[in-house]
């Protein structure tokens, strides 16, 4: 089942569900001659960034800011009491922002995971990105 948040600090403009989707929420809006009309509620579609992570554009306040998906989906529904920094995603794919692929890390347990999963045969998520990682695990 999807479940829907407010993204922190766009709330009542746009959601992120647990699925990793984002939508625009229905708003009036008004054309430069003042006519006011209503943009329906909409799904959004998003970007890969250099590194291989799905990242999106949403505006606030007349100016556009570019967010990572995984860090709003992971932001809206998992607290973070130990202040951990960076997010994991556990199956090493870093377009697969379902929540529960999701976890906080700190930059040492990020670490750790990226290398178990060279150890096991997967392919550095890096490769045909921004060229090949060196082979940092015998």
């Amino acid at each position: 089942m999807e479940i829907w948040k407010d993204i922190k600090g766009h709330e009542g403009v746009y959601q992120v569900s647990n699925l990793g989707r984002i939508k625009q929420l229905k708003k009036m809006t008004y054309n430069q001659w003042g006519k006011g009309y209503i943009l329906k509620e909409r799904i959004m579609s998003s970007t890969l960034s250099k590194k291989g992570y799905l990242k999106i554009g949403l505006r606030k306040d007349g100016k556009r800011i570019t967010l990572y998906v995984h860090r709003i989906v992971i932001t809206a529904f998992i607290p973070n009491p130990e202040n951990k920094i960076t997010v994991n995603h556990k199956d090493g794919i870093k377009t697969n922002n379902n929540l529960d692929n999701l976890e906080w890390n700190t930059h040492s347990e990020n670490n750790f995971h990226y290398h178990a999963m060279r150890r096991l045969g997967r392919k550095s998520p890096w490769v045909g990105i921004s060229g090949n990682m060196p082979n940092l695990v015998p």
